[in-house]
């Protein structure tokens, strides 16, 4: 979804004016780094493949020829990123359930909030029960998912930022929702099918 002004603004950064790739990225960092965050599985992570995201994108901006196609371009620039990052780290990767562990830990000590503190916390598992079914989709299935449910992306956006064709997006997406459904089990509601892929 890109922005009516996005043309000017890209024109002017791509002039030299920081000004106006600040607000670009000011308009776009935080999808960028929600994508980064659901297929890294990590907040640090999200938040150095965002930068180094943006930092190629200034960098690579003069080459971009037609302004109203900045969005896609971000995306597969940060879709790069954290492709490179995720080999990087691959070896090394620990697991980094320490903060939310202390989120849960918190949520359930404290006592004065009651039923509030329950809710708060069966949120928090559902949420979590949510990302890690989300983490160990394939890869290919994962971008398609975030991309379209968590980011409102249309399946034309997707296949023009994983340079696939739609219905290989659209059967990716299929994948996904069947492989989410087993793992989500008794979390998933039937809902109507509609006309969504």
């Amino acid at each position: 979804m890109a922005h009516r002004d996005d043309q000017t603004l890209v024109e002017k950064a791509q002039a030299g004016d920081r000004e106006a790739f600040r607000q670009l990225f000011e308009r776009y960092h935080r999808r960028i780094y929600n994508c980064a965050a659901y297929m890294l599985g990590s907040a640090d992570d999200a938040a150095d493949a965002t930068q180094e995201a943006f930092v190629k994108a200034w960098g690579g901006l003069r080459r971009l020829r037609d302004p109203q196609a900045l969005e896609g371009w971000l995306y597969r620039i940060a879709r790069n990123a954290v492709h490179d990052l995720a080999r990087r780290r691959r070896a090394s990767r620990e697991a980094r359930s320490g903060e939310d562990a202390e989120v849960a830990l918190q949520l359930a000590a404290n006592e004065d909030r009651g039923e509030a503190a329950t809710a708060g916390l069966e949120r928090w598992e559902l949420a979590q029960t949510v990302r890690v079914a989300i983490q160990s989709l394939p890869e290919i299935h994962r971008e398609a998912v975030v991309m379209y449910h968590l980011e409102g992306m249309a399946v034309k956006e997707i296949a023009v930022v994983l340079e696939v064709p739609e219905g290989t997006v659209l059967s990716r997406l299929a994948r996904a929702r069947e492989a989410l459904k087993r793992k989500l089990g008794p979390y998933v509601s039937p809902g109507p099918t509609g006309d969504k892929p």
